[in-house]
């Protein structure tokens, strides 16, 4: 069963994307090589040995996160799990930080990849929920994306060794690929116009030198309106950009998002769920990007 505390969407069409989140607030539990002692490394909740030469924490056992728990491995730290780890909360692994697997990994909740992640031989990972690989996601034993799981991937998903299988969503954004062993199951998706994290809104496989609007609205003021988008558009985050990222903030938790190029674009899906035309509705709102 899928746990996540942070909801994403995706939606696959020409010439829009849209997508709605909401996110869940914790404390944190920080292993950090700039703390004594790792941070929280030998605490309760993790139960770690810390080693300072090298800065690793090591988890001979494992332990578990709650849905409301949070932990942030940051600094030039690695934590190392060598039992078995239930996650249901939010895992973020930072810039020049360090997660490596050598037990068994079960993600359930959100886990955030912007350093590296390695998955050793005969190691298992398993995800449930979503996992957000900004940075190299290396995989040397048995990865599993059960169904209803989600694996966004930045820039390479590398089976060193082992296997992939995938019952679930496996999205590679823009250049990004899976090298190696193929994957086992459900093939990987190739063109995802937009992706919503924890802290931004990205999109991609758009033509050279295109610019774009982008547009945040409220879920409940559109259903208010039975899809009408005039009163739904709460605010114009980009005009005319040539980003393909912008910072979300803190969006509420029923905030919706489209996108389209700037000129000639369209925020239209072309598909069969939408009920009413977007570009003029979005275009007269009083918040419409100009």
């Amino acid at each position: 069963m899928c746990r996540m505390n942070v909801r994403i969407l995706f939606v696959i069409a020409a010439g829009v994307a849209v997508a709605a989140a909401g996110a869940a607030q914790a404390a944190a539990l920080i292993v950090d090589d700039g703390l004594p002692d790792g941070g929280d490394c030998e605490g309760a909740a993790l139960g770690g040995s810390w080693d300072a030469p090298t800065a690793t924490c090591t988890s001979a056992v494992g332990f578990s996160l709650g849905t409301l728990d949070r932990l942030i491995v940051r600094g030039a730290a690695t934590l190392t799990n060598e039992g078995f780890v239930l996650s249901e909360g939010a895992v973020t692994v930072e810039a020049g930080a360090t997660l490596t697997n050598e037990g068994t990994f079960e993600n359930e909740g959100v886990l955030r990849n912007v350093g590296d992640v390695t998955n050793v031989p005969n190691a298992t990972f398993r995800n449930r929920g979503a996992v957000i690989s900004v940075t190299e996601f290396v995989n040397g034993g048995d990865l599993f994306n059960d169904s209803g799981a989600l694996f966004a991937n930045y820039v390479r998903l590398f089976v060193l060794f082992g296997s992939i299988v995938n019952n679930g969503t496996i999205v590679n954004l823009c250049e990004a690929v899976v090298t190696g062993p193929g994957v086992i199951g459900n093939a990987p998706q190739r063109t995802v116009r937009l992706l919503l994290d924890e802290t931004s809104l990205t999109w991609c496989d758009a033509p050279a030198q295109a610019t774009f609007d982008v547009v945040r609205g409220s879920l409940s003021g559109l259903r208010a309106a039975a899809g009408a988008f005039p009163g739904a558009v709460e605010q114009c985050m980009a005009a005319d950009t040539s980003a393909q990222s912008v910072p979300h903030g803190a969006a509420p938790a029923d905030a919706w998002f489209v996108v389209r190029e700037a000129s000639g674009g369209t925020y239209h899906s072309g598909g069969s769920g939408q009920i009413d035309p977007r570009d003029g509705d979005i275009d007269i709102s009083i918040h419409a990007c100009p």
